[in-house]
C-alpha cells in the first residue's frame, strides 16, 4: 500500500510540472488580459542579494489570477505505515489455547528502516476503517518456524488482550508506527508546492498584502494534503495555495 502511494506522489510530482507548463499557458491569456487595464497590474522587483523577486500586484490583478492562501504550520505528526499482517499460535503453546497469539508482518527492507521496532502496533481487522480502534500489540522477537534465510524481514507482535477475538491464520491489517512520529514538524499545504523542471520545488508567499515572494523550501515528506518540510519559511507565513503557477508565469513574464 505505502509502495503505492510513494508511486502516487512520484506521479502527483510529474502531474504538477505539467500543471505549471500548463498554468504558464493559462497565465499567459491572463496576463494579456490584464495588460489591456490602464495601470500595470504587476510590478516585479528584484530582492537584493537573494536572485528572487519580488511581486506586487493590484487587487484586480489578484482577483483576475485567482490566488488563494493558507498558512505554514506547526503540527505533532503522527507517522504510520497500513500492512498486512496474519495470526499464528505461540509455538511453543497448547494446541487450545490461544489467550495468547502472535501476528506475523513481512515488511521490505526499506520499509524496516523507517519502523519504529519500541513501539507498539495496532493490530486492525480487514474490514475496519482506519479510524476503527483496533487491538494493540507488543513488539516481540521470535523464532518462526516458517521462516527461511532468504524469506522478507519479519517482525512479530504478542497479541496478550483478554477476548481478543484473534485466530490463527487469520488475516489482519497491521499500523506501525514509523520513526519520527509524535515530533513537532514544520507543515505546509500540499497544494502551495509548486515544481521545477530539475525537480526545485518552491513556496509564493504573501509578506504583505498584495505582495508575492518565491521562497525555496525542502520537503521531508508528503503527507496526505500536507508537505512535511525539512527546510522552509517559518510557522505562520502566509503562502499561496491556488494560483501559484499564474504567479510563476507572472514573474518570468510570460505571454509578453
Amino acid at each position: 500500500m505505502q509502495t503505492a502511494k510513494r508511486r502516487a506522489n512520484r506521479s502527483n510530482r510529474w502531474l504538477i510540472m505539467i500543471m505549471i507548463l500548463a498554468g504558464l499557458v493559462v497565465s499567459a491569456c491572463r496576463t494579456a488580459v490584464i495588460a489591456s487595464s490602464s495601470s500595470s497590474p504587476a510590478q516585479i522587483e528584484a530582492i537584493e542579494g537573494t536572485g528572487f523577486n519580488r511581486l506586487i500586484l493590484t487587487e484586480d490583478a489578484v482577483t483576475r489570477l485567482g490566488l488563494q492562501t493558507d498558512t505554514i504550520q506547526e503540527q505533532q505528526i503522527a507517522r504510520t505505515r497500513i500492512v498486512g499482517g496474519h495470526v499464528k499460535a505461540l509455538p511453543e503453546a497448547q494446541p487450545d489455547d490461544l489467550s495468547q497469539v502472535v501476528v506475523h508482518v513481512s515488511v521490505n527492507a526499506t520499509d524496516l528502516d523507517e519502523i519504529d521496532h519500541q513501539v507498539p502496533a495496532l493490530i486492525l481487522q480487514l474490514l475496519d476503517n482506519d479510524g476503527a480502534a483496533g487491538i494493540m500489540a507488543h513488539p516481540v522477537v521470535l523464532e518462526m518456524l516458517d521462516e527461511t534465510e532468504d524469506a522478507a524481514p519479519t517482525l512479530h507482535f504478542l497479541v496478550d488482550a483478554e477476548d481478543h477475538g484473534l485466530v490463527p491464520e487469520q488475516r489482519v491489517r497491521v499500523a506501525l508506527t514509523l520513526k519520527g512520529s509524535g515530533t513537532q514538524r514544520s507543515v505546509a499545504p500540499y497544494a502551495a508546492v509548486i515544481y521545477g523542471l530539475q525537480g526545485d520545488t518552491w513556496l509564493y508567499t504573501n509578506p504583505e498584502p498584495m505582495t508575492y515572494v518565491r521562497e525555496p523550501v525542502t520537503i521531508d515528506y508528503i503527507d496526505g494534503e500536507l508537505a512535511v518540510l525539512a527546510e522552509g519559511p517559518p510557522a505562520g507565513t502566509v503562502v499561496v495555495t491556488a494560483g501559484a503557477a499564474e504567479l510563476y508565469g507572472t514573474e518570468f513574464g510570460v505571454g509578453k
